[in-house]
Parts: C-alpha cells; sequence; structure tokens
C-alpha cells in the first residue's frame, strides 16, 4: 500500500522526464521491510529463538539465587557473629541448584520453545507472502490507473 502511494504520487507529481520509475521488484524489496505486520512477524521470530536458546540452556547451566537482607534496629542487641551489639544486621547468600529429575519437564519445554519457534517462523513466512500479495495488488492497480489517465 506504501508502495503504491509512492508511486501514484510519483506519477502525479512531476514532469515525464523526471518520474522515478519503480520496478515491481524495487517495490516488493522495500515493502516487504517497511511493513509493520512484517515488522512485528519478524520480532516474534526472534523472540522465540531467544526463548529456544533459554530451554535449552536450562539442560546445562543450574539456577542460581541471590538473596540480600539489611535491618535498622530500633534498640541495640547482641550479635552473636560479631560478639559484641549491634543497632543493625545484615544477610546476604547465593543459592545454586541443578535439578536432576525434573519429570520430563525440561524436555518439554524444549519441545514447547522449538514448537513456538517453528510457529513464528510461518507466521512471519505468511506475513512475507501477504505483503507481497498486497504490494503486487497495489502496484497493478496504479498501472492500471495510470493507463487510463
Amino acid at each position: 500500500m506504501i508502495a503504491a502511494l509512492h508511486l501514484l504520487a510519483a506519477l502525479h507529481g512531476g514532469a515525464a522526464d523526471t518520474l522515478p520509475v519503480v520496478t515491481l521488484r524495487e517495490a516488493l524489496r522495500e515493502a516487504v521491510h517497511l511493513d509493520p505486520q512484517w515488522v512485528q512477524s519478524a520480532g516474534l521470530v526472534d523472540n522465540a529463538e531467544w526463548a529456544r536458546k533459554a530451554a535449552l540452556l536450562v539442560f546445562v547451566l543450574p539456577t542460581l539465587n541471590a538473596t540480600a537482607d539489611y535491618s535498622e534496629l530500633s534498640t541495640q542487641q547482641f550479635n552473636i557473629g560479631t560478639g559484641r551489639a549491634a543497632n543493625a544486621t545484615g544477610r546476604a547468600s547465593i543459592d545454586a541448584r541443578y535439578e536432576l529429575f525434573t519429570g520430563g519437564r525440561k524436555l518439554f519445554g524444549a519441545r514447547q520453545a522449538s514448537a513456538d519457534l517453528e510457529t513464528a517462523r510461518a507466521g512471519e513466512l505468511a506475513q512475507r507472502y501477504e505483503t507481497a500479495l498486497n504490494v503486487e495488488r497495489d502496484y497493478y492497480d496504479v498501472l492500471g490507473a495510470r493507463e487510463l489517465l
């Protein structure tokens, strides 16, 4: 649609010798990268690829948890760790875990991520064809309108 409007504006916008000529191939090439729906579908493919990588990394990497806690006390209390009175307490910990048996949850997650990636790729291809169809229709509509002038 965008390419068709540019082409129509170019056909009516100036002298005949200064009109830019847009071929169907050029219109298709430009439209695919400018179509918001195709850009969105390409983004979904990118997100699905990262989700698949994350699902596969679960088999290798452990789960890490880091926590920190700090509290100010209203009165001094004896701190066993330091052996003296303190106005504040603090705690920090890092926990690493690796599950050996998950009942197939990790395997199912990896398969689901692969299926989501294939779905996103199919959606991107369908959107590319739909964009091409719309551009070709608009391109030939402009050419037909030009012949009627």
